[in-house]
């Protein structure tokens, strides 16, 4: 896709400094994408916990253990 870009740019080093910048603009958004959807997915587990549904529990925290959210699930029981 990039390379049918090259004829616009005046010479490769441009070229390549765009493409890198693409990519790089890529990756942020895949980033933030995949850090939102792990952090609802802990969330919507620890209300699931929260209300009852204990059979997550093994699950949350095995997604904390991995790094997956900001808070604990101990944190949340805590204020409640």
């Amino acid at each position: 896709m990039w390379r049918t870009l090259k004829p616009e740019f005046p010479s490769l080093r441009e070229w390549w400094k765009n493409v890198k910048l693409r990519i790089r603009e890529l990756a942020v958004i895949h980033g933030v994408r995949r850090a939102r959807e792990k952090r609802d997915l802990l969330a919507a587990l620890q209300t699931r916990c929260l209300v009852g549904d204990t059979k997550d529990v093994e699950r949350i925290l095995r997604e904390e253990q991995r790094g997956w959210g900001g808070g604990t699930l101990y944190d949340l029981v805590k204020r409640s």
